[in-house]
């Protein structure tokens, strides 16, 4: 499933996400850029954990309608 792709009838699957555990994840994987000393695989990893952060926003905000 892409995030392109998703329907708001998609959310209908997931466990209900609060905006408290969004705002927690957001405060705790901050986007950001890849840094001086990091490797690509761990900029990768990280990158991940923002792009999934960003798709449990999507699917908060479906689940409330918003």
């Amino acid at each position: 499933m892409s995030l392109d792709t998703v329907t708001n009838s998609d959310y209908n699957d997931w466990p209900k996400v609060s905006k408290a555990l969004v705002k927690k994840l957001k405060e705790t994987f901050p986007e950001r850029c890849i840094g001086e000393n990091e490797l690509p695989e761990q900029a990768h990893r990280y990158a991940g954990k923002t792009e999934m952060i960003r798709f449990l926003e999507i699917v908060e905000q479906a689940q409330s309608g918003n």
